[in-house]
């Protein structure tokens, strides 16, 4: 699986490195509907977290950062699970380098970092980056 650059900012030494890991490519779709993905994946700010999140159903908040690799690669997991046809999650993502108050709130110390809440209230918390089929167990637990 040939991984893209998310961010214009991630540093080219690092993506060079992030292309050596080896991925389970089995497991994700190849081909991704960019734009389907992008409105199924919201990106959230310390000021727009709580309008965001659902007050009824599950919604999965997903905090990371620009520079962790981690990160990236779980994003790629984000997007295969939506490009599945999952919709019963709403997935929001949190950059904690700029917007820290959220990710404070809900003691996030490490990277990436997955909460996922059931009407409102957390239920379930997961530090690491998932492969896809451990992010489908998490999300129906």
């Amino acid at each position: 699986m040939e991984l893209r650059m998310l961010h214009n900012e991630v540093n080219p030494a690092a993506y060079e490195a992030m292309k050596s890991l080896e991925f389970p490519s089995s497991e994700y779709p190849s081909m991704f509907n960019k734009g389907e993905i992008d409105m199924a994946i919201h990106h959230v700010t310390d000021a727009t977290f709580k309008n965001e999140m659902q007050t009824k159903g599950l919604t999965l908040v997903n905090f990371w950062a620009p520079w962790c690799g981690p990160c990236r690669m779980f994003t790629t997991v984000l997007e295969a699970y939506v490009a599945e046809g999952n919709h019963d999650v709403k997935i929001l993502k949190l950059n904690v380098d700029e917007e820290t108050d959220v990710a404070n709130q809900f003691g996030v110390m490490s990277l990436p970092t997955s909460i996922l809440f059931k009407d409102g209230e957390p239920i379930d918390k997961v530090i690491g980056a998932l492969p896809l089929s451990d992010l489908k167990k998490f999300v129906t637990r």
